[in-house]
């Protein structure tokens, strides 16, 4: 399987680039050549990737394999999918594990600050041809309360607040608490194991059973400014000529380069993002200004009329008590 994790672009980047998805791929090791066996091709802006442009991460799928973590600020400056990312696998079903339903790959885009949740935010593409992935960018800014439920809390082991990292770190917390351990996954906790196999299937387990209780108990709420990434994916198969040419190159049959191959495209589809930001549906100006609209249509009155009243009382009253006359 595979996680793409998108970082995104600062609102003062004058340049409008935007940082391409940081790949995360779930493959299988080859352990005696320490290498990818799965992972055939790579490129970046249609020029071969550098070695070891794949890193390992741990999520909740499994090892994963990460591409453009943040820390590497690679960058698509032009739209399409020549100048984004293309890598392509064979995925060798043959070495699946009974109990293996899909065959393919699962994509996750999001920010790379954020905690890669795979299992809930990933879609899956299949083997068989081509799967090429259309990113857009979209900035949301929320208001906070009390017209808006946003905040931005501080957390205590990530360093950027999400409503995906706020409910990471209270998984966290719960498994900390109940276990006394923590997943490998999670923050790393002086002084505190990780989680064995045995504590995963008897404590663990069990809590998966509760979480949605777990997370209202946090109140995970929105960012008050974050970036989502919208994609569209369309798939197209592998011809016959390309089939014929790669089974050759591989060394293998026809029928099985088109039962395993796929090549992903990953690419921004335009140079712009989509902005959205709340705003009061109804606001204390708005609120003043209906009140003297309404009061200038019922009564015929103005603020100046208002104040020539207050004027004409009040002359009127020192005139009473103290018998002068303004």
């Amino acid at each position: 399987m595979a996680t793409f994790h998108v970082d995104y672009v600062e609102k003062d980047d004058p340049a409008r680039k935007k940082k391409l998805a940081s790949v995360i791929l779930f493959m299988y090791p080859d352990f005696q050549s320490k290498t990818l066996y799965m992972y055939r091709f790579c490129f970046w802006k249609s020029s071969p990737c550098q070695a070891n442009v794949l890193k390992p991460v741990i999520t909740e799928h499994g090892v994963c394999y990460q591409f453009n973590s943040g820390d590497e600020g690679k960058r698509s400056d032009v739209e399409g999918s020549l100048y984004g990312l293309m890598i392509s696998f064979m995925t060798k079903q043959e070495e699946y594990l009974v109990g293996s339903y899909i065959a393919g790959y699962t994509i996750l885009l999001h920010n790379s600050k954020d905690h890669p949740n795979v299992v809930t935010q990933g879609f899956q593409v299949a083997p068989g041809g081509s799967a090429n992935v259309a990113i857009k960018q979209k900035y949301v800014k929320n208001l906070p309360q009390p017209h808006g439920q946003c905040a931005d809390k501080q957390l205590a082991y990530f360093p950027h607040y999400s409503k995906i990292n706020c409910q990471a770190e209270c998984l966290h917390n719960e498994t900390i608490e109940k276990c006394g351990c923590r997943l490998v996954y999670y923050p790393e906790v002086p002084g505190l194991r990780e989680c064995s196999p045995i504590d995963v299937n008897t404590c663990w387990g069990p809590l998966l059973t509760n979480v949605s209780q777990i997370m209202k108990n946090c109140a995970c709420t929105e960012a008050c400014e974050t970036f989502y990434f919208e994609y569209s994916v369309t798939n197209g198969r592998v011809s016959d000529v390309s089939a014929q040419a790669a089974a050759v190159f591989l060394n293998t049959t026809q029928t099985y380069v088109e039962k395993n191959y796929l090549a992903v495209y990953l690419y921004y589809k335009e140079m712009s993002y989509e902005e959205v930001i709340q705003q009061e549906a109804y606001s204390t100006l708005t609120l003043l200004a209906d009140i003297g609209g309404a009061l200038g249509l019922i009564l015929g009155s103005t603020l100046m009329t208002v104040a020539e009243i207050l004027d004409f009382f009040l002359g009127l009253s020192i005139w009473k008590f103290f018998g002068v006359k303004l």
